[in-house]
């Protein structure tokens, strides 16, 4: 309160300050600045320029008796004796310079005044003369001279503490960096600094002494609807008495400026309890809130991606994940962000591929590859992953971001791709092999040739290592090695398969037999069940093994072993193109016999009986006193063989019934109920007749009478009878009862036969055969074609198309022939 300057006191006592922001002090530090009142113990009255007083302490009560209520409104002239006061010309006129154009005069006297109770009190009295909202007024500071010298120093130095402690408010308002307001009980702004003013765009208004609400203010929320001023933050501190902090709004202020502000708002509190200031902080958040709305868009743009984006640390630790990454991984914010990118690690690449990712981006690149992970539940899956660093200001690395599109599907298609590209080549590879062995079959005039290409063509393929044929001796139930290539006799040798006819058999070349079907074991060194054939892999350098039967029309005659150092072979597009190489084997095996028992002068006649009372024939005869003559069997459906049986001495029908009552597998059909002898079709699975077809030999006549059953069939010579023997002794009560050398001549008919063999394929010579014996030929008919295509298990149109192309090619055969005659 010394001199003239920028400052002055207003009437509550307080120090103002124009231009100036407030600072962020808390409530204690600002309460230092309040009314001078409550920081001296001298008294204070301040009068208007009526002399009238306007403001008084409490100290004045202690000083003079007056209590503030009572003094406000009084002249000040009252104070004074009697001999003092000259309203005229008195105390004022003698040491203020009332007139003058200057503000802020000071001067000190001394001065008796009047006590409440009448009597004079000595005090030193200090007149200070200053402005308040365009009004002159004088302030008064009573010093009772009587106190102490003490006390004195004591006081002045508590006041220029004080003034100390305002300049550097002061000071402090106009230095920190945030926009700082002091706001009256009113709502007048009594204190403002610089970036306030601009944060309000009031910088060119003077808001110093204006009401807030004056200040023409357009606020808005975050949704742009407006918010009154009167129900904005300063003035909701005033009605409620509570602070409030981090307040945002939008707002236009007078000077059109339109700004975001964050807002923090403090109640100064009286001792009685009531808010007489608040100061506000204000700071410009408009830059922040348009990087917040982009950090939005950008969030929610990443959280609606389709591709799993994460972030990560310097140290490679999950910050963010968005819901993509969920989807995809299995795991969900709150378990995978605090964990590095490894807990998704599958063990499929090794340290060199992550020591690269990771230099690459600590380098400042971009990383780009396929990675594959392993969700939370196990399961692996493939992304095509970028990874980037993301740089601060500074040019610094500041973490890196990742995203991940899935290329699952696209991988398992593309390996699928490959897969049967692969396979297409091996068929290919397969077939380019087999395509020289079908040349050369055709060509083989002996069996023991035809074993011979069999091993040496597949041993020289590219396809196999090496491979050998064993005969199937089916009178004792074995296969025997009989040819090989491409792998020593110590290979074979071991090889002691037996047990054929059993069907718990596991060995791939019983199987084999047994089903009539390619067996094979793709992981030979995988399997742990037959340990001599793991060692056996291993000794002789083979993956993958086969088993393919070799037969024709039902009969078996051996089986090849195939082996590869390929893993995985032997997939059902090879193991199908070997089923046919085993079947056009057989075929050349029958052929060949065929052809021995066409040219050949002589013929083994063998003739067998069968007492087997088991036998559903033998039964039947003695049972119905019949005979029965089976006029052909043909290999039919199932393993089994249909057989047309001529019935003589008993109605036809009687031994359809009586057969139907039996064993399911006949299925027996009359063909023919003619007078004196009927026709009757039915299936066999096993008889003599039809091991006798087994062993390549041709049946020539099967009687069945008076429950014993006659069965003559004919051999090449060179044939092993004995082998022959042995496996028709093999059924119940059967005993060999003629064997004899014919003398026979090659005849036109057999010529024919052989045309036809040459004509016809084996199916279309199957079918005209069974078709003729069936009757489908006679007038009417009596057999249809769905009838025998029942019977071999084909489809109606596929029977009619064999006989067709058959019965075709045999007229062009015979008319071609007739006509070049």
């Amino acid at each position: 309160m010394g001199g003239q300057d920028d400052q002055s006191a207003d009437s509550m006592g307080r120090r103002r300050s124009d231009n100036t922001e407030p600072s962020s002090l808390d409530l204690d530090e600002t309460s230092l600045f309040g009314p001078l009142a409550t920081a001296v113990t001298d008294g204070v009255v301040t009068a208007d320029e009526d002399d009238r007083i306007v403001f008084a302490n409490p100290a004045v009560e202690s000083l003079l008796g007056w209590s503030p209520s009572e003094i406000v409104g009084r002249s000040i002239w009252s104070l004074l004796p009697d001999e003092w006061r000259c309203e005229d010309a008195g105390l004022f006129t003698r040491t203020l310079d009332v007139g003058a154009d200057s503000v802020g005069v000071d001067s000190t006297v001394a001065v008796p005044l009047r006590h409440h109770d009448g009597h004079d009190v000595q005090t030193t009295v200090r007149v200070q003369e200053h402005a308040y909202e365009g009004e002159r007024l004088v302030t008064l500071v009573i010093t009772d001279v009587a106190e102490t010298s003490a006390d004195l120093v004591s006081r002045l130095e508590a006041e220029a503490a004080l003034e100390r402690e305002r300049a550097v408010f002061d000071r402090l308002l106009e230095t920190i960096p945030a926009g700082t307001m002091v706001t009256n009980s009113d709502g007048e702004i009594t204190r403002i600094n610089s970036r306030a003013e601009r944060a309000l765009g009031v910088s060119d208004s003077n808001p110093l002494g204006k009401r807030y609400t004056d200040l023409e203010l357009h606020i808005h929320d975050e949704d742009g609807d407006p918010i009154p001023v009167d129900d904005h933050v300063v003035m909701r501190v005033f009605e409620t008495g509570e602070p409030v902090v981090g307040a945002e709004f939008g707002l236009v202020g007078p000077d059109g400026s339109e700004r975001w502000l964050s807002m923090n708002c403090a109640p100064v509190v009286a001792p009685d309890g009531t808010v007489q200031e608040a100061i506000t902080v204000a700071r410009d958040v408009t830059e922040q809130k348009q990087h917040e709305r982009q950090l939005q868009a950008f969030r929610k743009a990443v959280e609606q991606a389709g591709h799993s984006v994460y972030l990560t640390d310097t140290d490679g630790i999950l910050e963010y994940v968005n819901p993509a990454f969920e989807e995809l991984t299995g795991y969900d914010a709150t378990e995978a962000v605090g964990n590095p990118p490894s807990i998704l690690t599958a063990d499929e690449h090794d340290d060199a591929f992550y020591d690269d990712l990771w230099q690459t981006v600590l380098s400042g690149k971009v990383w780009h590859g396929e990675v594959t992970n392993r969700r939370k539940s196990g399961e692996r899956y493939t992304v095509n992953q970028t990874i980037a660093p993301v740089v601060d200001e500074h040019g610094e690395i500041d973490r890196f971001v990742a995203v991940n599109a899935d290329i699952t599907e696209q991988k398992r298609r593309e390996e699928t791709l490959e897969r049967h590209r692969n396979k297409l080549e091996r068929i290919q590879q397969v077939t380019e092999s087999l395509r020289p062995l079908n040349r050369e079959l055709a060509r083989a005039s002996t069996r023991e040739e035809v074993r011979r290409l069999v091993c040496e063509q597949l041993a020289l393929s590219d396809a196999y290592q090496f491979a050998w044929y064993g005969e199937l001796n089916p009178a004792v139930g074995r296969v025997i090695p009989a040819d090989w290539a491409g792998v020593d006799s110590d290979f074979v040798d071991q090889f002691d398969v037996s047990g054929l006819t059993s069907e718990s058999s596991w060995h791939p070349f019983a199987q084999a037999v047994h089903s009539q079907a390619v067996q094979a074991e793709q992981n030979v060194l995988g399997s742990h069940e037959e340990s001599d054939r793991r060692g056996d892999a291993l000794r002789w350098g083979y993956q993958s093994m086969a088993a393919v039967p070799i037969g024709y029309g039902g009969t078996v005659y051996g089986v090849v072993g195939v082996y590869t150092s390929r893993t995985a072979a032997f997939d059902e597009n090879e193991r199908a193109l070997l089923g046919e190489l085993g079947n056009r084997i057989g075929h050349a095996m029958n052929a060949i016999e065929n052809k021995h028992l066409l040219y050949t002068d002589t013929v083994t006649e063998l003739s067998f009986q069968s007492e087997d009372p088991d036998s559903v024939f033998n039964d039947l005869t003695d049972d119905l006193d019949c005979r029965l003559v089976i006029e052909t069997i043909t290999p039919a459906r199932d393993d089994g063989y249909v057989c047309y049986v001529r019935v003589e001495g008993v109605d036809v029908a009687a031994v359809c019934d009586r057969l139907a009552s039996g064993p399911a597998e006949l299925c027996p059909r009359v063909v023919d109920d003619g007078d004196s002898a009927g026709l009757l079709e039915c299936t066999i699975r096993t008889a003599p007749s039809a091991t006798l077809l087994d062993y390549g030999a041709t049946v020539r006549s099967v009687v069945v009478d008076e429950g014993q059953t006659t069965v003559v069939g004919e051999v090449a010579p060179e044939a092993d009878v004995r082998e022959i023997v042995a496996g028709m002794m093999g059924h119940a009560e059967t005993t060999l009862v003629a064997k004899r050398t014919v003398d026979r001549q090659v005849s036109t008919l057999t010529a024919t036969r052989e045309t036809l063999d040459d004509l016809l394929t084996a199916r279309q010579l199957e079918v005209l055969e069974l078709a003729y014996h069936a009757g489908y030929f006679e007038s009417p008919r009596l057999s249809t074609g769905d009838d025998l295509a029942r019977v071999m298990g084909i489809s109606s149109p596929t029977f009619y198309l064999h006989v067709r192309k058959a019965t075709r090619r045999v007229l062009d055969s015979l008319l071609n022939e007739r006509s070049l005659g």
